[in-house]
């Protein structure tokens, strides 16, 4: 992982211009992608080399964020980006406690729909468990009733 650090000042702004590509394919490999860099960036484990992420942080979310947004896009994709705000909310949250007040509601509504109702639980279970106990109060007194609901449902997939 160290061996990438010199170079994410030139990797970051490849990806982050592929994740905007008008084409789905080559925008839902670059979220792959962003998956492993936002691990690389803010390892887990305390005795990795850490890296100044700051630089980089931002211009990740903005277009992850703005894939997240898109109502009229690739199923994949939409389902890359929730997945990616997921991570990147869990790894970054505290860099990111500005933004979140605008992502949140938007995972929300995510939840509400069936087509991104089980990748979005998924999303939402990574935040939780993140170790920088992200605060979700502001989403929390709606997405309770929603995942009783969706127990209530029997829906496997979600209950797994």
């Amino acid at each position: 992982l160290q061996k990438l650090h010199p170079h994410m000042s030139v990797l970051v702004p490849l990806i982050v211009r592929a994740i905007g590509d008008s084409f789905y394919k080559v925008s839902a490999e670059a979220l792959t992608v962003t998956l492993s860099l936002i691990r690389v960036l803010r390892p887990t484990h305390p005795s990795a080399c850490m890296l100044d992420f700051t630089p980089f942080v931002s211009a990740i979310y903005g277009a992850v964020a703005e894939k997240l947004k898109a109502a009229d896009i690739d199923q994949e994709v939409k389902e890359k980006a929730i997945m990616s705000t997921g991570l990147l909310i869990a790894t970054f949250g505290d860099f990111l406690s500005d933004k979140l007040a605008s992502c949140l509601p938007i995972l929300l509504e995510r939840l509400r729909n069936e087509m991104t109702r089980l990748v979005t639980v998924k999303a939402l279970l990574t935040i939780v468990n993140s170790p920088l106990k992200i605060n979700l109060s502001t989403i929390l007194p709606d997405v309770l009733p929603l995942l009783a609901e969706f127990l209530r449902k029997n829906q496997r997939a979600l209950k797994g």
